[in-house]
């Protein structure tokens, strides 16, 4: 019985991983809180994913206000 527990818990991980896919390639429209609306690419997978400006700027919506601002990247310098 421990060993068909352990195949199934092994092959349920491995179609997890089976099911991952790249975030859409085209613009997506995003709407502010006050109904007003952008385009941006949606980047990443579903781990890891960020909001894209045509021209490079990276997105984060705040969690206190609800709109989508452009964020502040730090390098991390070792």
């Amino acid at each position: 019985m421990k060993r068909i527990s352990l195949i199934f818990a092994m092959l349920t991980g491995f179609a997890l991983n089976l099911m991952a896919v790249p975030a859409a390639p085209f613009l997506i429209t995003f709407a502010q809180p006050d109904g007003s609306t952008f385009q941006a690419h949606l980047r990443g997978d579903e781990n890891f994913s960020w909001i894209e400006t045509e021209n490079k700027q990276v997105l984060v919506k705040s969690k206190a206000s609800g709109y989508f601002e452009f964020a502040l990247l730090k390098r991390d310098d070792k």
